[in-house]
């Protein structure tokens, strides 16, 4: 689960010294997970991800016939 934009905004210095230990504790897993799982979007490129890269897939449109 990611953390919305708002939610993100409205995290600051003074908002975290206010937070419960167990609180502050659930809002630092959940930013480790969304980092984590950006970090693994920032790393793929064509070669390691199973999503073809726009140019190709906008050469596979065209090759396939077209349907009257």
């Amino acid at each position: 689960m990611r953390l919305s934009k708002h939610d993100l905004f409205q995290m600051g210095g003074e908002w975290l010294k206010n937070l419960p230990a167990e609180l502050l504790l659930e809002v630092s897993k959940r930013l480790l997970h969304d980092v984590k799982e950006l970090q693994g979007q920032v790393n793929q490129n064509p070669g390691n991800s199973s999503r073809l890269p726009k140019r190709q897939w906008v050469r596979r449109q065209r090759k396939s016939p077209r349907r009257p």
